[in-house]
């Protein structure tokens, strides 16, 4: 498959995703309505604040409070630029429905690119074209997911990047297996493996942050990433004593280091906001027993 086709198939989703969320004019549900929520107070210049009171597991002193305390906010980031400039240009407030359908722009792109991502998967391990489209459209026109395509919330935006996340970490594993199995005559190969695998653990690791910047138990794919590589190479070495662990380490080192890039910032602004680098919501629900519990 060429440039083009993967483009067609972008192109068909993005096409087919924007006609119908012409008929979903609101979030619809709790998830859906703080996203956006939270999305208008950034597009505005409020910040991370939230101007109510939506449970009683928030640590709430006074209004404005602090924002994002349960759900991530990946999602409201991505979608605030595009509030911020429908309402730059239109010189005023638009109505919700308006402001609504310019957040879905960015969350249906997502979306159409989950279905080119599961399509390059097939198409890599089958060789097949008619089997990429057949993975990419089953992807857009999942039965379950296909109406959370179309809202505020975090499915496309997770999806694809702990999709993207497992595929780098596998993309590592050839070169990281290549350090810690390999005996080599020449450090010119050793360096080069090096490389490869910091290059793809860097990006598994950037990924992996955006995953659980997108959703709070996005942090477990950064588990199932190192998990994975450790497994597979351990494996590999069998009951080698030769295997040079100590060369897997450094390129490791980057995995974290990805991980990082947007997740340290994240854990700064809760720390300051809550005296805590994750945000206290998540544990607390675990003593809920159903979705109303929450009011």
């Amino acid at each position: 498959m060429r440039g083009r086709e993967w483009a067609a198939l972008w192109g068909l989703s993005a096409a087919l995703l924007a006609g119908a969320a012409v008929w979903v004019t609101q979030p619809g549900y709790m998830d859906a309505h703080y996203y956006f929520g939270g999305a208008v107070q950034l597009a505005r210049g409020r910040g991370f604040t939230e101007p109510y009171l939506w449970n009683y597991l928030a640590p709430m002193r006074s209004l404005p409070a602090p924002s994002h305390l349960y759900w991530m906010p990946l999602t409201s980031i991505v979608a605030a630029p595009f509030l911020a400039a429908a309402e730059w240009a239109a010189g005023r407030a638009l109505p919700n429905a308006v402001l609504f359908h310019w957040a879905q722009a960015p969350l249906a792109a997502a979306a159409a690119g989950l279905a080119v991502l599961t399509g390059w998967v097939s198409w890599r391990t089958t060789g097949l074209r008619r089997h990429a489209w057949a993975a990419g459209l089953l992807t857009l026109f999942s039965v379950f997911y296909f109406p959370f395509w179309l809202t505020t919330d975090s499915f496309a935006l997770f999806g694809l990047a702990a999709a993207g996340a497992l595929l780098c970490g596998a993309s590592a594993l050839g070169p990281l297996a290549g350090l810690v199995l390999g005996d080599f005559a020449e450090a010119a190969g050793r360096a080069e493996l090096a490389r490869r695998a910091r290059r793809g653990l860097l990006a598994a690791g950037l990924l992996a942050g955006l995953a659980h910047l997108a959703r709070a138990d996005g942090g477990l794919v950064l588990f199932a990433v190192l998990i994975f590589l450790l497994l597979k190479i351990a494996r590999g070495a069998g009951p080698r004593p030769s295997a040079d662990w100590a060369r897997a380490w450094p390129p490791l080192v980057f995995l974290g280091l990805g991980y990082l890039v947007p997740m340290l910032p994240w854990f700064l602004r809760n720390l300051a906001a809550v005296g805590a680098p994750l945000a206290p919501g998540g544990t607390r629900a675990l003593w809920l027993i159903d979705y109303a519990d929450l009011f």
